[in-house]
């Protein structure tokens, strides 16, 4: 009956502060804490507002305390106060996942000219970036089809994306992944359609310590043709 103790807790204080006042922090047993406001309580579930807009939901048994505005006690989910952690919280992971996604690229070159080297062009680099920085890079130079028109070559290489795991520290992150060609903008007028560059972004990822969390990504096609997808993030 200690959850539901805690809980109860939890809605007299919510009722009881001010709405005015923002100054919540839910403090996490992986060591991460975050500043807001409480917004409700669903089950085991306390959904909370962060100081910078974004809706987070937390399982109870990830709670270690709550601590409320001004002069409102602070509670932990035993109903006793509790001092915040002292050990170093641990990395999570995030695990980027596809799900059935196949890009093309294809160049266009002349049969007597420098072939390999537009080949090497060619290339699809697929990019993961968390919070603006490049934490993963893959490329595929692969050429897997040749189709000769005339005195032209068609150079197509297709790449299908592999799952990445990387580690990050807890909290909400902002994740981007990308798939273009490498150097796309010196051969764009080579390039079928200008060259691959389809990415899918979203913010306020959660990461939490010792955990993982699967990102996964899909391509919708739309109904003009493959060169006219996009990535989107699944469910």
């Amino acid at each position: 009956m200690r959850h539901v103790r805690f809980w109860k807790l939890v809605l007299v204080f919510v009722a009881v502060a001010p709405a005015s006042i923002h100054g919540e922090v839910v403090f996490l047993k992986d060591g991460s804490n975050f500043k807001g406001s409480l917004v409700k309580f669903v089950s085991d579930t306390l959904y909370f507002k962060t100081s910078f807009g974004a809706e987070i939901r937390i399982p109870r048994n990830k709670i270690l305390r709550v601590d409320f505005a001004d002069s409102l006690p602070s509670w932990s989910a035993t109903g006793m106060p509790s001092p915040p952690p002292s050990t170093p919280e641990a990395p999570g992971t995030l695990h980027v996942e596809f799900d059935e996604v196949k890009v093309l690229s294809t160049i266009s070159v002349h049969r007597d000219r420098d072939r390999e080297g537009h080949e090497r062009e060619n290339t699809i680099e697929l990019v993961l970036i968390v919070d603006g920085r490049t934490v993963y890079t893959a490329a595929d130079s692969t050429t897997d089809k040749v189709i000769k028109k005339g005195a032209e070559v068609l150079i197509r290489n297709r790449m299908e994306p592999e799952s990445i795991k990387v580690g990050l520290t807890p909290g909400l992150h902002r994740v981007t992944v990308i798939l273009a060609n490498r150097r796309g903008g010196k051969y764009r007028d080579r390039l079928e359609n200008g060259g691959l560059n389809k990415r899918v972004s979203a913010d306020n990822v959660l990461i939490l310590s010792g955990e993982t969390r699967h990102f996964t990504v899909g391509l919708k096609r739309k109904k003009f043709g493959l060169s006219r997808s996009q990535l989107y993030v699944l469910p």
